[in-house]
């Protein structure tokens, strides 16, 4: 007899490029109007700093650390903390076909978990403006675990908080390929790497999940 394939109880979900995109050129326009510097060079000083973002999604700085850093060497003027906060996290927009499927997963009783490589003032202010990370069971987030994806711990976080969801059970989509590739080779969830709202729901309807008024755009 062929094998029952397993129901899906537990889902994970990426952030950043899944539920929210994001892009950081505004937030440089803005920084450059306190530094000698344009908005490209501002851009390709952090592409070529790219631990200044490890550290601080890792905890193993604040955000207080980053800000005199980029303010020393981007020799920026007149720039408070509290507005560099703002501006440096007024990066995101709200992928409203993905927040509407996330709802309505967990009105149809799947357990939701958030697994993001973020950090502390990011997520504090997603929080206060994004309603939708508040249908999530629990929220995996590296700044917290100490540890970014695709580092085998934050899976593992993730898996203990699956409501005992067997591997076979869970499916977990990211933007990344490499992220999706770890987490099913790794771990064996179900790995979908995200591309749009209308995809996900397709591969979400192949493994049987079938949530009330899910909508892809």
């Amino acid at each position: 007899m062929p094998r029952t394939k397993k129901r899906i109880k537990t889902l994970w979900f990426d952030l950043g490029n899944v539920i929210l995109d994001f892009d950081f050129t505004p937030a440089y326009k803005k920084l450059a109007r306190h530094t000698p510097l344009d908005a490209a060079a501002i851009r390709k000083y952090f592409q070529t700093h790219p631990y200044l973002e490890a550290h601080l999604d890792e905890g193993k700085v604040n955000a207080r650390t980053l800000y005199a850093q980029v303010c020393r060497d981007l020799r920026v003027k007149g720039l408070s903390f509290s507005r560099f906060s703002e501006m440096w996290s007024d990066i995101f927009s709200l992928n409203k076909s993905v927040a509407a499927l996330v709802r309505d997963l967990r009105k149809s009783g799947y357990r939701l978990i958030l697994i993001s490589n973020t950090n502390r003032l990011h997520y504090d202010y997603i929080v206060k403006r994004y309603p939708v990370v508040r249908h999530f069971h629990h929220a995996v987030l590296s700044y917290r675990v100490r540890t970014r994806k695709p580092k085998p711990e934050i899976y593992r976080h993730a898996l203990r908080l699956s409501g005992g969801a067997k591997p076979a059970e869970i499916f977990y989509t990211d933007d990344r390929r490499d992220l999706t590739d770890a987490a099913g080779a790794n771990h064996g969830v179900h790995a979908h790497t995200f591309r749009s709202a209308r995809a996900l729901v397709a591969a979400l309807k192949r493994l049987g999940v079938h949530p009330r008024k899910a909508r892809a755009a």
